[in-house]
């Protein structure tokens, strides 16, 4: 169970390291994706480094400070949120590369998929019935199974995206096993002398 002065602070909050992971893949998306996304990480990594850890070094603030400072570092904040944008167009254009393949079921063959679809195009020159059309694209269908080769569509990619957004959400009133262990350790280890 979670701690009581944990679980009534109103600045407590369940991301399941979202932000981190997504930021992360952001990053490494523009890293790695062409000649002029290396120059743009460059640009935002130094946005990120000079805002952050370069003034945390300039201006060696004492540990213990009557309020937290985090606005010093809005500017990294900025950065990185530009990498965590990054990593969701990063997911989607992933996602958007996957697209659904037919293959024949175990136990089926080429040739009798061949000799079904070949029946089926010398009755549909001739004359079918609606009935006789629909068993033999039955039993042609029923050779093949659907699959995705690691990659699913573009609505595949939008179905991830919501997840990522409305996971939060969703698991914050539950407070799920990982939340709670994470923030009992988090509280013990924390300083609890002010």
């Amino acid at each position: 169970m979670l701690p009581q002065d944990l679980k009534n602070n109103k600045g407590h909050n369940v991301f399941y390291c979202l932000p981190l992971i997504l930021g992360l893949i952001g990053l490494f998306w523009q890293a790695y994706r062409n000649q002029r996304g290396i120059q743009q990480f460059w640009v935002v990594f130094f946005l990120f480094f000079m805002t952050g850890i370069a003034i945390v070094l300039y201006l060696n603030q004492t540990p213990a400070q009557p309020r937290e400072r985090d606005y010093a570092y809005a500017g990294s904040f900025y950065a990185f949120a530009i990498w965590v944008g990054m990593g969701v167009a990063g997911l989607i254009q992933w996602c958007s590369r996957m697209k659904p393949e037919q293959r024949l079921i175990a136990g089926a063959t080429e040739e009798e998929a061949e000799k079904i679809r070949k029946t089926l195009e010398e009755k549909r020159a001739k004359f079918i019935t609606e009935e006789e059309e629909a068993e033999l694209q039955y039993k042609l269908d029923s050779l093949y199974e659907t699959y995705i080769p690691y990659k699913p569509s573009a609505a595949m990619a939008c179905i991830l995206s919501i997840i990522c957004l409305l996971v939060p959400y969703k698991w914050q009133a539950r407070r799920g096993m990982i939340t709670t262990v994470v923030a009992v350790l988090w509280h013990v280890t924390s300083d609890r002398t002010t």
